[in-house]
């Protein structure tokens, strides 16, 4: 349902975009983010999402809006 739902779009990352993550989850050692949130920041600001839904802070602790909010 979700590959066929017109409100979802399904992003691969590429070589480049692995990369970055690892480059960010390297820079950011004071943080717990997972590699799996780093490769979502890289996705997120390359398409210029600013708003996440989810529970997760690590989103807001890299400047994200969270859906819901406060």
């Amino acid at each position: 349902m979700i590959r066929e739902s017109e409100s979802v779009d399904v992003v691969w990352i590429g070589e480049h975009a692995f990369w970055e993550a690892a480059k960010l989850m390297e820079e950011r050692l004071d943080k717990r983010w997972s590699f799996t949130d780093c490769t979502s920041f890289v996705a997120m600001r390359s398409l210029n999402v600013g708003s996440a839904f989810t529970f997760d802070d690590n989103f807001q602790q890299a400047g994200f809006k969270m859906l819901p909010g406060e």
